[in-house]
């Protein structure tokens, strides 16, 4: 699985990404997680009266996001023919982990970024979360 952000140093885990699937002839997940905290300001007031507009949004956000698309296109013409793209809304570390789990998956690659935190310094609270509780390997790509 890849965990899709547009960040520049994802385009190294698309490479991997698409290398570990064609050698495994394996189906590549792609997952998109849009956060919670990014509701606009005019949607906090549905919190708890409209799920499905929320859901609703979310979904859409995601689905628009060309990022993701461009990736997925990058994917399919480099020959990974097994491609399904997961978008999901919530905690991007939860998402994921939940992704691992009820997709069976065996690999996550994800992109991490550098904070001043020395827990988090290496990658990030998303990739931390990911490698400390997910069942498969991960693989974190930095600058």
């Amino acid at each position: 699985m890849l965990a899709v952000e547009d960040v520049e140093y994802i385009k190294k885990g698309v490479a991997l990404a698409i290398s570990l699937s064609k050698m495994w002839n394996s189906k590549l997940y792609l997952i998109h997680v849009v956060e919670e905290k990014k509701v606009p300001k005019e949607f906090e007031e549905w919190e708890e009266t409209s799920g499905d507009l929320r859901t609703n949004y979310f979904d859409s956000v995601g689905e628009r996001d060309p990022f993701v698309k461009e990736v997925e296109t990058e994917v399919k013409n480099a020959g990974v023919n097994d491609v399904e793209v997961i978008y999901a809304h919530g905690n991007p570390a939860d998402e994921i982990l939940l992704a691992i789990k009820e997709n069976n998956i065996d690999c996550v690659i994800m992109g991490g970024h550098e904070h001043s935190n020395f827990r988090t310094s290496f990658a990030g609270s998303v990739p931390e979360k990911v490698c400390t509780h997910a069942s498969s390997t991960t693989c974190i790509i930095v600058r």
